[in-house]
C-alpha cells in the first residue's frame, strides 16, 4: 500500500490521507489517525465523482482540489461538497502542465503550486494562471536533499514545512532553507499513526517451513535412565529452532505427521529436538525467561526497600522494549524465536511457549499484529496481536484465544 494524496483540509485542525480507495482523517492537534478511520472515498466526500484519486492538493482559500486522470474537481470545504461545473480537464483547468494525470501536487508559500508526475514537475504561477517557462524539469535535481527521484504524494503542513511521500518513506522539507531537514528519510509508520500500514513478511512459510507435526510427545523416562509411565510433554523450542535451521540451511523438514518416535529411524529426530530445546533455555533463554516470570505487571515503577528507593521494570516496560528488535528482525527478513510469557514467578512453567516470528502487520500506534509458526497448530498460520501503550498490560493474546503477560525475543545461542 502506498499513498495517493495528502491535504490539510482544515489549517491546523485536520489533514487526509489517500491510499488506494479510502482516505483517514489526521487529527493536526492530536498528532494521530481519528477514531473511525479508514472510510471509503466514495460516500464521504460529496460531488466527487470517483471512488479515489490521483493526488490532491488545499488552495488555501477554503478549496481543495482532487485529480484522477485527465480530470479535476474544485471541493468547497465549508459546503462540504464538489463545486458545480466540475469535473473539468486537468489541461484546461492549469494550462500549460504537460501531462494528462498528475502522481502529486502541492500549493507552496511563495504563489507557486508544483505539480509532479513521475520524475519530472513543473512550477504553476498562481498569479499569472499557468505554468513557469523552462518547465518541466527534474525532480532528484531541482529539489535539495530529495532521496527519490519520484514521489507518491505531497503537503504543506502550513508551518513553514511540508512532506514528501514515497513508498513507505517520508522526508521533512524546509520551506524556507529549501532543502530536506537533516535526518531523513525515515518510516512513515513510524511518525504517522494509522496513516499507512505496513505488512512485512519474511520467507518462512508455515505450510512449508514448519513440521508437519503438532507439539505433543510422549516421552518415555527409561529413555533417559528413570523409571515410570510415558509421559507427554512439549517441545515448542526443539521444533521452533530446528525448522529455523532448516529454513537458514534451505533443506525441507521432514515429511512426519505425527511427532517423531523413540526408536529408528525417527530417534534422531527426536534427539534433536530434545538438544535444541536445551539450547533455547541454556545459557540464554531460562535466565531472560525468569526475568520476565518474576517481573510485576504493570509498566516502570520504584518502591523504598530498607530506606532505599529502588527503580523497577514491570513486565510491561519489558516486553514493549522487545517490540523495535523483533521488528528490526523481520525488516531484515528474519524469522526469530519468541517466548511467550504466560504464568508467573515459578508455578505453571509448561503454560510458556515459543514460536517463531515470521512477519507483521502495523499501522504505527499501539497494536502491531505479528504472524507466527506456532509449533502446536501444524500448517496454520497464527498471530500474536499486543498492545504498546497501555501501561498495565500489554493485551496479549494469540490468534488461538490464549493470552500472555509478555514475550521476548530469544537470544539463541550463535554456536549451534
Amino acid at each position: 500500500m502506498r499513498l495517493s494524496a495528502a491535504l490539510v483540509r482544515i489549517a491546523g485542525i485536520e489533514a487526509d490521507f489517500f491510499r488506494d480507495a479510502d482516505y483517514v482523517a489526521y487529527s493536526i492537534v492530536l498528532d494521530k489517525t481519528e477514531s473511525g478511520f479508514p472510510k471509503p472515498i466514495k460516500g464521504n466526500w460529496p460531488g466527487l465523482p470517483w471512488d479515489r484519486v490521483d493526488t490532491a492538493m488545499n488552495w488555501n482559500n477554503g478549496k481543495l482540489f482532487f485529480f484522477n486522470g485527465p480530470e479535476c474537481v474544485s471541493f468547497d470545504v465549508a459546503q462540504n461538497n464538489a463545486d458545480a461545473g466540475y469535473p473539468k480537464a486537468i489541461k484546461a483547468q492549469w494550462p500549460g502542465v504537460p501531462w494528462d494525470s498528475l502522481g502529486a501536487a502541492v500549493l507552496w508559500n511563495n504563489g507557486k503550486a508544483y505539480f509532479f508526475k513521475g520524475t519530472e514537475y513543473v512550477r504553476f504561477d498562481v498569479s499569472d494562471h499557468k505554468v513557469d517557462a523552462g518547465y518541466p524539469q527534474s525532480i532528484k535535481a531541482n529539489w535539495p536533499g530529495m532521496p527519490w527521484d519520484r514521489i507518491d504524494a505531497v503537503v504543506n503542513w502550513g508551518n513553514g514545512k511540508a512532506y514528501f511521500f514515497h513508498d513507505q518513506e517520508y522526508v521533512r522539507y524546509d520551506l524556507a532553507a529549501d532543502k530536506v531537514d537533516p535526518g531523513y528519510p525515515q518510516a512513515t509508520v513510524d511518525h504517522w499513526p494509522g496513516v499507512l500500514p505496513v505488512t512485512v513478511r519474511t520467507t518462512f512459510d508455515v505450510k512449508k517451513h514448519g513440521f508437519h507435526f503438532g507439539n505433543d510427545f510422549k516421552i518415555t523416562p527409561g529413555l533417559f535412565g528413570g523409571p515410570g509411565q510415558p509421559v507427554f510433554f512439549g517441545l515448542c523450542g526443539g521444533m521452533c529452532y530446528a525448522a529455523l535451521a532448516r529454513y537458514d540451511a534451505h533443506t525441507t523438514v521432514e515429511t512426519l505427521a505425527h511427532p517423531p518416535q523413540q526408536t529408528c529411524p525417527e530417534l534422531e529426530l527426536f534427539w534433536e529436538l530434545i538438544q535444541r530445546q536445551t539450547y533455547t533455555l541454556y545459557p540464554l533463554g531460562l535466565t531472560r525467561l525468569m526475568q520476565f516470570l518474576l517481573a510485576r505487571d504493570g509498566s516502570s515503577g520504584s518502591e523504598t526497600i530498607t530506606g532505599v528507593r529502588v527503580s523497577y521494570d514491570g513486565i510491561v516496560t519489558l516486553s514493549v522494549k522487545e517490540w523495535p528488535p523483533l521488528r528490526a528482525a523481520l525488516d531484515r527478513g528474519k524469522p526469530v524465536i519468541v517466548c511467550l510469557v504466560r504464568s508467573t514467578g515459578t508455578n505453571d512453567l509448561n503454560e510458556n511457549h515459543q514460536v517463531v516470528a515470521i512477519g507483521y502487520r502495523w499501522a504505527g500506534g499501539s497494536h502491531p499484529t505479528v504472524f507466527i509458526y506456532d509449533p502446536n497448530h501444524p500448517e496454520e498460520e497464527q498471530t500474536l496481536t499486543f498492545s504498546l501503550d497501555d501501561k498495565n498490560s500489554i493485551q496479549g493474546i494469540e490468534s488461538d484465544g490464549k493470552s500472555m503477560r509478555g514475550f521476548f525475543v530469544n537470544p539463541l545461542p550463535t554456536d549451534h
